[in-house]
């Protein structure tokens, strides 16, 4: 650390140019989806902690599930104009008493009225399988708004997950691949299994024939 100065800032990769550069430089992959998660203050009607989930417009599609009632979100439902919700069925059943009037109802998350626009189906909390799972789900653009923590300790900045289905005939060596040659695009290569900050990894569920890339210590734009 000569001279006194600070060591430079890890490199860092704006979350618009991820998605893009993944969306354009993975053709192993039948769609890309974008989601990251936090807990956020909801009131129902009283004040509580639930586990939200970020994530863009075609999430629920590349996942291939269904809203239960409702629907899930349009195209243009995934900035920050668009401050639409869905439930997860057990938060449903749990304050709405599974009653369809649920759709249409708002709810207040971090101060701001979201609409709920459908409930997801039963069993679904979300690709990563964490032990709690996802309470609701909100567009990503909303994330830096209503969200509680700040994983990374910078304003603007946390781990955003990528999730996508592999085409027909894909193996995981040809995703690994792409990415590479995405991560190489980005100027975030490191070798895999190193730990730091804008690291890309992938891995696969051949059950479901999904791969999933995790980007970490990425900058969200506004």
């Amino acid at each position: 650390n000569p001279g006194g100065m600070s060591p430079a800032p890890p490199t860092m990769a704006d979350y618009a140019d991820v998605a893009r550069v993944l969306g354009e430089g993975m053709p192993s992959l039948d769609g890309l989806a974008s989601f990251t998660e936090s807990d956020v203050p909801v009131t129902l009607p009283q004040p509580r902690s639930l586990q939200a989930a970020f994530v863009s417009a075609n999430y629920f599609d590349v996942l291939g599930v269904r809203a239960e009632i409702g629907r899930t979100f349009a195209p243009e439902e995934g900035g920050a104009a668009s401050p639409v919700a869905i439930i997860s069925r057990a938060l449903w059943m749990r304050e709405f008493g599974g009653n369809s009037s649920a759709v249409g109802r708002p709810i207040q998350v971090g101060g701001q009225i979201f609409d709920v626009i459908g409930v997801a189906q039963q069993g679904f909390a979300g690709p990563t399988q964490t032990v709690r799972g996802a309470d609701l789900w909100l567009p990503i653009g909303f994330v830096n708004r209503v969200a509680m923590d700040d994983p990374f300790g910078q304003p603007g900045t946390r781990l955003i997950r990528y999730v996508g289905r592999m085409r027909d005939g894909t193996g995981i060596d040809r995703v690994q691949a792409e990415l590479g040659v995405a991560a190489g695009r980005l100027g975030v290569a490191r070798p895999l299994g190193v730990p730091g900050p804008a690291q890309l990894v992938a891995s696969a569920d051949a059950s479901v024939e999904r791969v999933r890339v995790e980007v970490s210590g990425l900058a969200r734009s506004e």
